[in-house]
């Protein structure tokens, strides 16, 4: 099982490194939002390095794991786009797009569900099925990325990192649950550094937008919920759930200027994304022990497949 200890140290650091990243580009151009959005991007970044390097959850160059192929690409993508959109704000879009729509596809490449990587016919999928699939979860994360731009430009959108965080910690639990340890981990440093963007961005000003920071948590925790879901055990049902709470605070921000009292709102927001975020970590706890049940009793532990390889990382 994962240390513990060394999780919440290295959430500690990665959060501060975060926060003293935003600070210190900030300062770079302080007039100007979209940079300061970015700089939360940067910090986000450079606070995952140093929780990666803590953790011992360095990518490899070789990109043959889920993991790789999201911090050395996507995740790079990502930053490159945000950089972009610094100057071409309303072109940003439409890269974020594209890189929501091939998000599954990089995550997905070369696995057993779309190669035939023990010889002829051996994939899981067939190619309808694959094309399903993957166009779907496309679909929903373009829809997602779609209702975030809607968002950041409400006053109610400040609430979006606290919903983020919360979405990132549920889904490193419910993930680790599910017995992919990894992946579990990133979801925790990607909750601190999420925080710790945040933190910065609103010391340094607390009227900027929180795009940069809204993306890389919607990328980040979309991302996990894949390799929960095909990697590891996290049922469809634990999956939707997370994935949907930070829409339901968004369709909350989107509405909010007909709810009349003001206090109401940020709890309202943090509220609907936090029940759906409860209920799935509530689940993958009960699916936990009920995977560990007797047989772990008698010292033979229940697993269900491979995909539960990376419990001991």
């Amino acid at each position: 099982m994962p240390d513990l200890l060394r999780i919440f140290l290295s959430m500690v650091a990665a959060g501060s490194v975060a926060a003293f990243t935003v600070l210190f580009f900030g300062c770079l151009a302080p007039r100007r939002q979209s940079w300061t959005s970015f700089s939360g991007v940067l910090g986000i970044a450079f606070g995952g390095l140093v929780g990666m390097w803590i953790l011992g959850l360095f990518p490899h160059l070789s990109l043959l794991e889920d993991r790789d192929r999201l911090l050395l690409i996507l995740f790079p993508a990502l930053v490159t786009v945000e950089f972009f959109g610094v100057w071409f704000e309303r072109f940003a879009w439409v890269f974020r797009w594209i890189l929501g729509a091939i998000a599954a596809s990089v995550l997905l490449h070369n696995t057993v569900y779309i190669a035939d990587l023990s010889g002829p016919g051996t994939r899981q999928w067939s190619d309808m099925q694959a094309l399903v699939v993957l166009s779907g979860l496309a679909w929903a994360l373009i829809s997602a990325w779609a209702l975030l731009g809607k968002c950041v430009s409400s006053p109610m959108a400040t609430g979006l990192p606290v919903v983020y965080f919360l979405t990132a910690l549920g889904v490193a639990l419910s993930v680790m649950l599910s017995g992919y340890a990894t992946a579990g981990q990133l979801g925790f440093l990607l909750a601190a550094v999420i925080l710790g963007s945040s933190f910065g961005i609103r010391i340094f000003d607390p009227h900027s937008n929180f795009t940069g920071i809204a993306g890389s948590g919607l990328l980040g925790v979309f991302s996990l919920l894949v390799m929960g879901r095909f990697f590891g055990a996290l049922s469809n049902v634990n999956a939707i759930l997370l994935f949907v709470a930070p829409i339901l605070a968004g369709v909350v921000i989107l509405i909010s200027g007909r709810i009349k009292s003001r206090k109401l709102r940020p709890m309202l927001i943090h509220a609907i994304a936090a029940i759906p975020i409860a209920v799935a970590v509530a689940l993958a706890y009960g699916d936990f022990l009920a995977a560990s049940g007797p047989e772990a009793a008698a010292g033979t532990p229940k697993v269900s497949n491979s995909r539960h390889r990376n419990m001991s990382r």
